[in-house]
């Protein structure tokens, strides 16, 4: 974030400022927004931070992104040890400003797709990492662009989403198993849209969206019309700040609920989980479903930080084939001291009607650091959380969970 680099380079700000531009700079790239009293939804967000070289010139030694492949079950994908591959034009590196979104393509392929933004704030970049942590080859990059939410492959194309800039939206590129014809000049626009935030595709081969309706808030989940030019229906009012969702193998919808306060101070409210029936969501054209109809509502949860009881919010969702879900979530005790945590939690049916909630992962106790637990992906055995550590850190963590 801009004024945490702030602080980390010694500029003279006044507390107020601080807390005034972390808040704004939240604002920024978390679509949601504020949840209530926010700016206008007419309101453009605030402008990018300046390039290198400007006011605000990052003091961090060269960040990048690091896969740490940790073997905690048999590998499908094996490290690629006798693979050969292009290796990257050196000028396609860039220190990494901001990361979210991630992909993984297993068999065939075995390969990982990250999406991030280069600390010059305008250079977005999705890039093909290998399982050792290789940097393949960049599949596109695009300058001007936003603030990166998500990166999937769908059948034979690349989706991915931004937001804050202009032209943001969701994009495609295609899928090229062999990556020879990367990186590809251009992306083609499906939706063009301010506040984006996940894709996924329906276990019956439709796409579906997600993303706020403006930077006061009103997440919700929408159905891609796209025999009539894209067009987005709404299908469930989430409502709160943005998070991901995820389909069942019964083609039943599961989402959470992030929803922040700022009294006393800026913070997360208690969090839900919840799963729409596949029937509701097909009926829901037309008269959008809400909570009230959600099939299951789980609660996240809580923890103590420091002795301060603290609310865990989600920000992806994920779903297995034996219809396990998975939700990366983060908490922070306090904003200005960036104090902020990272988890992840399996949540399995229990066979008789009900779930349980288990502890995959949750990030160690680290003091004005922030572990920002995002994007999930699974490649059918193994489990990869983006951990977003540039704010404070000199490196983007990949880990396998």
């Amino acid at each position: 974030m801009k004024d945490i680099k702030i602080e980390y380079n010694h500029h003279l700000h006044s507390e107020v400022q601080i807390r005034y531009r972390r808040v704004m700079e939240w604002l920024y790239w978390c679509p949601g927004g504020l949840s209530n009293g926010g700016p206008s939804t007419n309101e453009r967000p605030p402008s990018p931070p300046p390039p290198p070289g400007g006011s605000a010139k990052p003091n961090l030694a060269d960040p990048g992104f690091v896969i740490e492949y940790i073997k905690k079950s048999k590998v499908v994908c094996p490290p690629a040890e006798d693979t050969v591959f292009e290796p990257p034009d050196s000028q396609e590196s860039g220190v990494i400003g901001y990361s979210a979104g991630l992909g993984a393509v297993g068999v065939p392929g075995c390969v990982l797709l990250h999406q991030h933004m280069h600390d010059d704030y305008q250079t977005l970049e999705i890039v093909i990492f290998d399982y050792e942590g290789n940097r393949v080859k960049t599949a596109y990059k695009v300058s001007p662009g936003g603030w990166p939410q998500c990166v999937r492959k769908i059948k034979d194309k690349i989706w991915f989403s931004y937001t804050g800039a202009e032209n943001a939206g969701f994009y495609l590129i295609p899928w090229d198993e062999t990556l020879s014809s990367y990186p590809v000049p251009t992306a083609l626009c499906q939706i063009q849209r301010d506040y984006t935030w996940d894709v996924k595709q329906s276990p019956d081969g439709k796409i579906f969206i997600c993303g706020a309706e403006g930077m006061s808030g009103g997440h919700k989940i929408f159905l891609v019309d796209t025999e009539n030019y894209n067009t987005v229906i709404p299908i469930i009012n989430i409502g709160g700040n943005s998070s991901g969702f995820a389909f069942d193998p019964h083609g039943n919808i599961w989402s959470g609920e992030y929803v922040l306060g700022f009294s006393p101070s800026m913070h997360i409210e208690p969090c839900r989980l919840g799963m729409w029936s596949k029937d509701k969501v097909e009926n829901a054209i037309g008269a959008p479903i809400t909570w009230d109809d959600a099939d299951v509502v789980i609660s996240l949860g809580t923890t103590d930080i420091t002795g301060q009881t603290t609310n865990w919010g989600p920000n992806d969702v994920l779903a297995d084939s034996e219809g396990n879900i998975y939700v990366s979530m983060n908490t922070y005790s306090s904003w200005d001291s960036t104090s902020e945590y990272g988890r992840i939690v399996k949540i399995c049916p229990d066979g008789e009607g009900g779930y349980t909630m288990t502890e995959l992962w949750q990030s160690e106790q680290r003091i004005n650091k922030w572990d920002w637990a995002r994007a999930l992906a699974f490649d059918g055995t193994n489990l990869f959380l983006d951990l977003d550590m540039t704010q404070c850190n000199d490196v983007d963590k990949l880990i396998v969970v």
